[in-house]
């Protein structure tokens, strides 16, 4: 992106104001990251984060009404008490810099990666945090409402012809008219290590909420297992589930039945998972090990089914 097309950007949230520098950001696989800095006219400066659309990308969820709905929601979360990026400016029909592009406040920090008693606290924290609001402590109208007609249509995502994966799909499709939902809540929708940002080794803020919904809570928590089983195996992710389970003080009901629906996405879609780990630097990953690690933590959830 040249500098006078971030320019004009500028000039649309700060008018007058001028660009300092220019900082791409690491790990965006279906968008582009940026960190401008920017003066104010009146000298003051501040920091935001710019996202668009990578040039030729496939991807289907960067699109101007995807953009749109993950303003809005940015815009929702303001009344709570959720690290979430401030929204700045929406351009989804790409009229300032031919694609589309959303402009939020700029969050200090990294994503940070580990296994370790602390950090699975401080996560699971975080991720309680985002499940405590639900529609009876704040006004979630507008967003998205995950039911059970949504997850029986995401039934047919695991359908391959793998053989396992039709097993995973089998076993998931007998499930899904009997499971007992929670009551409704916050999703992130896509909670993984590379959406949490860390700052002095504490959370400073959650990012990425286009896929957020009102739904099922567990759905976040097996992402967040999933992950971590991809990173360093099913052990990890037992010790999360335990994590969250202190941190809220109540079991986990039916834990599997998300680790099937979550983890058989991931093995089906092993290489988009890959391409994200390694924009992020965890190039040591490869599809034969993800794959390995992710069989054996949906064995454990097939076995853990009341019918098994």
């Amino acid at each position: 992106m040249e500098r006078e097309d971030l320019q004009r950007v500028v000039q649309k949230i700060a008018p007058g104001g001028r660009l300092i520098r220019n900082t791409r950001l690491h790990g965006g696989i279906a968008s582009i990251v940026h960190r401008l800095d920017v003066q104010r006219v009146d000298g003051t400066r501040t920091a935001v984060a710019l996202r668009y659309s990578a040039p030729g990308g496939d991807h289907a969820h960067v699109t101007p009404e995807k953009a749109s709905y993950e303003f809005k929601v940015l815009n929702t979360l303001r009344g709570t008490d959720l690290p979430t990026p401030e929204p700045v400016l929406l351009d989804a029909e790409g009229e300032l810099l031919g694609v589309t592009a959303v402009v939020a406040s700029y969050i200090p920090g990294k994503p940070r990666f580990g296994e370790d008693a602390a950090y699975m606290r401080a996560i699971a924290r975080a991720l309680a945090s985002v499940h405590a609001v639900t529609p009876t402590t704040h006004d979630l109208t507008g967003l998205r409402v995950r039911r059970r007609e949504e997850l029986r249509e995401r039934v047919a995502d695991i359908a391959a012809t793998d053989p396992y994966a039709r097993r995973l799909h089998s076993a998931f499709s007998q499930a899904v008219e009997s499971l007992n939902l929670a009551p409704p809540s916050l999703v992130h929708g896509d909670f993984w290590a590379g959406n949490v940002i860390w700052s002095r080794r504490r959370v400073s803020g959650i990012i990425d909420w286009g896929g957020c919904y009102v739904g099922d809570h567990r759905a976040d928590v097996a992402e967040f297992r999933i992950d971590l089983t991809i990173r360093y195996g099913p052990d990890a992710a037992d010790s999360f589930r335990t994590a969250y389970e202190q941190v809220t003080g109540q079991p986990l009901q039916d834990p599997w039945f998300f680790d099937l629906w979550r983890g058989g996405n991931a093995y089906a879609e092993c290489e988009e998972w890959l391409e994200g780990l390694w924009a992020l630097g965890l190039t040591h990953l490869t599809a034969t090990v993800i794959r390995r690690r992710l069989k054996t933590f949906l064995d454990r959830a097939l076995r853990a089914r009341p019918s098994a």
